[in-house]
């Protein structure tokens, strides 16, 4: 009965860390996530261009910093949960580390839209649900103003994928 037990748990942890022992700071490398996004890379950050970006720590983890030019307004959140979907979704949950309207300690479950334009990465959030069950997000559609969630591109020249 023991060994059993001990391979239930070794699966289970093998399960926590992703396969292969992946971090999410390595599924978030491998999908060219880290770095900054925007809808203007060029243009400052702004409630019409916001401006996110995903930081790899050393050790593995992911936080993402929201910027919509007011720093009363921007928001950080550790990123526990990153794999892709498909091809042109990937999954991330998210948990409120401070910033506007968080209530820190709040998870939040994501699905961002991915395409390639012109050479270009680009990502959509599609969809976002808090863990109190309220959407904020519902497919693509910004539920507090019914207008549909922006499109942001990876800016140039940051964190390309292996760095």
């Amino acid at each position: 009965m023991k060994p059993r037990l001990a391979l239930l748990l070794l699966a289970a942890l093998a399960l926590a860390t992703g396969a292969g022992g992946e971090t999410v700071g390595d599924a978030m490398d491998r999908l060219g996530m880290l770095g900054t996004w925007a809808v203007s890379c060029e243009a400052a950050a702004s409630f019409d261009n916001p401006k996110v970006n995903f930081v790899r720590s050393p050790a593995g983890d992911v936080v993402r910093h929201l910027q919509v030019g007011q720093p009363s307004h921007e928001l950080l959140v550790a990123v526990e949960l990153a794999e892709q979907i498909d091809a042109a979704t990937l999954h991330m949950r998210e948990r409120n580390l401070s910033g506007y309207g968080a209530a820190d300690g709040r998870i939040y479950e994501e699905r961002l839209a991915l395409s390639t334009v012109d050479g270009r990465r680009r990502t959509r959030s599609m969809d976002s649900v808090g863990d109190d069950g309220r959407h904020y997000i519902e497919n693509g559609i910004v539920t507090a103003t019914g207008k549909e969630s922006v499109w942001m591109t990876k800016c140039p020249g940051t964190a390309a994928p292996g760095s």
